[in-house]
């Protein structure tokens, strides 16, 4: 007896749930059982259909358009890198110059030298020190 319950329970519930599934569908419902998905009105699936067609010379004009506006830009890039390249050339070579200027500049006589003032210090030291002499 608790198994023909057990079935007419089941076979009630498999019922009014496929009389609930078989209502047309009027909005999208997201699917989980028997597969994922989601489902949608007949009008929506037409009109998505409708939108697979294509206007294929006016979409073949529109990819020429499209690659001629590429093809403009890349020229333009190309261009401006050329330039970018020859104007950094050319502050290259303004910089090597500027630096092999002030190095030349930086060359001092040599009586400005630093080692000749600090030999010319040690000498006046010791001559210093000499003069002095202390008296023990």
């Amino acid at each position: 007896m608790k198994r023909i319950l057990i079935f007419l329970a089941t076979v009630g519930i498999v019922l009014v749930s496929t009389t609930v599934r078989a209502e047309e569908c009027k909005e999208a419902i997201p699917l989980t059982t028997p597969c994922e998905g989601l489902l949608v009105p007949a009008p929506e699936v037409m009109a998505a259909l409708l939108c697979l067609d294509v206007d294929l010379p006016r979409e073949k004009a529109l990819h020429l358009k499209t690659k001629g506006l590429c093809e403009e830009d890349l020229k333009f890039w190309k261009e401006k890198y050329e330039a970018e390249k020859e104007y950094s050339e050319k502050l290259e070579i303004k910089l090597n110059t500027a630096l092999t200027t002030a190095s030349d500049s930086l060359e001092t006589s040599w009586y400005e030298h630093p080692i000749f003032w600090f030999a010319g210090g040690a000498i006046t030291a010791i001559g210093v020190a000499y003069a002095i002499k202390p008296v023990w």
